[in-house]
């Protein structure tokens, strides 16, 4: 597994709102505990996608958010690097009381346009990078 790591700087200005329901965490019908709505987006909790360990390969992460249905919803999709990037810049603190793990998380953009090698940004301090293979956590957004 190759892994490479660098830091993002981005400028934002931009909401944060923390879904404060406390809904059952089946995937049909409801959002899960620890959504959050920001960017214009919606996002699940990043520990509470996929497996009891919020952790998968990036091939089951980009099907797991294909496949979700929650809220109603059925145009789920792993985020961008950049999406990434700008919610970690938004606030720490609020995605720790949501109950997010601060780590390296997934996203749908492509290194170099290979195939089989995407980016993850890591929430605790915003570093990025690559990886063909490896177990990160997840996070759908729609």
């Amino acid at each position: 597994m190759k892994e490479s790591f660098r830091k993002s700087t981005l400028s934002i200005t931009a909401g944060l709102l923390l879904s404060s329901m406390s809904l059952p965490s089946a995937f049909a019908g409801y959002l899960p505990d620890g959504t959050v709505n920001s960017l214009g987006l919606t996002w699940t909790r990043n520990n509470s996608t996929i497996s009891s360990t919020g952790k998968a390969d990036w091939n089951a992460a980009n099907k797991t958010c294909n496949a979700l249905t929650a809220g109603g919803f059925t145009d789920w999709r792993l985020p961008t690097k950049q999406e990434l990037s700008i919610l970690f810049s938004i606030s720490i603190n609020a995605l720790t009381t949501a109950g997010w793990t601060l780590k390296s998380t997934w996203s749908s953009t492509k290194y170099n346009n290979d195939n089989s090698i995407y980016y993850f940004v890591d929430l605790a301090n915003g570093n990025y990078g690559w990886a063909n293979g490896g177990s990160y956590y997840v996070t759908c957004v729609h």
